[in-house]
């Protein structure tokens, strides 16, 4: 096992969900994380020497704490689109007031 191979190979994918967490791209999110476990699960049945083994700890480490961070701005993303839908639903409350009203 290459573990310069394994570190690009992570980096690529962890640009492509960058990028899809900033459009917005769900399906694209979840489509690279499904691509990510089978590619570390691939790494894994490889076989893992000794000597490599802290180095891909680390490497799978930097992994989990991006996702971490990536859950703080999908879950703010979330909440702001929550407060629009609030927004939204009380302008056509207000006015739909205003035409019974009439």
């Amino acid at each position: 096992m290459n573990l310069r191979i394994v570190r690009q190979q992570l980096q690529e994918i962890e640009d492509s969900l960058e990028q899809a967490v900033a459009s917005a791209d769900w399906e694209g999110v979840s489509a690279l994380l499904v691509e990510r476990q089978r590619y570390i699960e691939n790494v894994f049945s490889e076989g893992i020497p000794e000597t490599e083994k802290h180095t891909l700890r680390t490497m799978l480490e930097a992994v989990l704490e991006k996702d971490k961070q990536w859950v703080r701005a999908i879950n703010a993303q979330k909440q702001q689109l929550h407060q629009k839908i609030q927004m939204l639903n009380q302008g056509r409350k207000s006015i739909q007031s205003y035409w019974n009203n009439e």
